[in-house]
């Protein structure tokens, strides 16, 4: 995923002036410019539920300062499992006793900054190790710290999309859009998450308003109109991939799916016609000829079948003769297809086969061997 990260780093070494006080937080503050945050927690723990320390918003101050501390710190981040969070809370919790205006409250702003990007920060770092659930923990953070700010919901998003939380996924996108701001990803990811539940109609409805948001989109464009498939609507997909050809005339997928499109309804002389529509701007293209190629196999693939079913010898002769000729016209194209991407193994199991068949058994032992190397075996 592409994604710009805001990088901060947090000098650990915040310095702590004494005044007085309590014991307690007299000794968390030395303990923690000392370096030494598990005995710092200690005191500033008994600190915020003791009755002269809890009400004050020192304390708590203090007591996110530490937690900050353990949470940059590897060395001690064991002895706090939600440091950062605990950290954010007791920022918060300080201007309760002291006003933003006051000693320590006037810090509190720039100390929750630190804290959000620091959840940021963590969540990309999660995601990066695709850790997607500690990710999300990391964005939520964010998210509570700035309600208001779209960043940790397109980062929680984008975790959450391949975790298959698909609750994170629908609460996100829902924020977003109360937030006026919808980008592609928003669109994409909930989609897919809306087609894995079969829920067709809401997707074709979430597509419908990427598509006219980013009608130069192609995924969403394609997504789109492969549930028009789905929903026998063959021909609003064909005259809606039609309109998008046009407009883009270059662009050699459209064709394709056109091809593919027409595949599906077996209209032979269409598919035809588009899948060369996108060969004549990438006569290489790997797979535009994969496609040609397979809709050549599995017309003979048909044409074998038939044969396997009748009892009439010469009928059984005839398709099968008929078979084998619409094999050769797939072998260019698949052979081409190969030569422009020799790991495609689908492609060399469809060759290897079609060899088999054809009785070309140099060719076929070469391309098993080929798939065995492939696959490591």
């Amino acid at each position: 995923m592409k994604k710009s990260l805001i990088i901060i780093s947090f000098l650990s070494c915040f310095p702590l002036f004494i005044y007085s006080q309590p014991q307690e937080v007299t000794n968390a503050i030395f303990a923690y410019n000392e370096g030494e945050y598990d005995k710092a927690k200690e005191y500033i723990d008994r600190a915020t539920v003791h009755e002269k320390t809890s009400r004050k918003g020192k304390t708590w101050f203090y007591r996110g300062v530490i937690y900050m501390g353990i949470n940059t710190t590897p060395k001690f981040s064991s002895i706090s499992k939600n440091s950062l969070e605990t950290a954010v809370e007791a920022f918060q919790k300080t201007v309760e006793f002291d006003t933003e205006k006051g000693e320590f409250g006037a810090q509190v702003k720039q100390q929750i900054e630190v804290c959000w990007v620091a959840a940021v920060n963590g969540g990309s770092d999660m995601y990066s190790k695709k850790s997607f659930a500690d990710a999300i923990n990391y964005f939520k953070i964010a998210q509570k710290i700035k309600p208001q700010d779209t960043t940790a919901y397109i980062y929680s998003l984008y975790a959450a999309g391949p975790s298959g939380n698909t609750e994170e996924v629908k609460v996100c996108a829902g924020k977003l859009r109360e937030l006026n701001y919808t980008p592609v990803v928003l669109y994409s990811i909930l989609g897919k998450i809306l087609l894995n539940e079969n829920k067709l109609d809401e997707a074709l409805s979430v597509y419908d308003e990427g598509s006219r948001k980013y009608p130069d989109n192609m995924e969403l464009t394609t997504q789109r109109l492969n549930i028009f498939m789905k929903q026998g609507k063959e021909v609003s997909a064909i005259n809606e991939f039609k309109i998008a050809a046009n407009k883009d005339p270059k662009n050699k997928l459209l064709w394709a799916k056109l091809g593919d499109i027409y595949g599906q309804m077996k209209n032979t002389d269409s598919a035809m016609y588009y899948y060369n529509k996108a060969l004549e701007i990438d006569p290489n293209d790997a797979l535009a000829n994969f496609n040609i190629g397979i809709f050549y196999n599995n017309l003979a693939a048909e044409k074998f079948s038939g044969a396997d079913k009748t009892n009439d010898t010469k009928l059984m002769m005839q398709l099968d003769t008929e078979g084998k000729e619409i094999l050769n016209k797939a072998l260019p194209y698949l052979e081409k297809s190969y030569q422009q991407n020799p790991k495609d193994v689908e492609n060399m199991q469809v060759l290897m086969k079609i060899y088999s068949t054809l009785k070309m058994q140099d060719k076929a032992q070469q391309m098993n061997d080929a798939i065995k190397a492939a696959v490591g075996k």
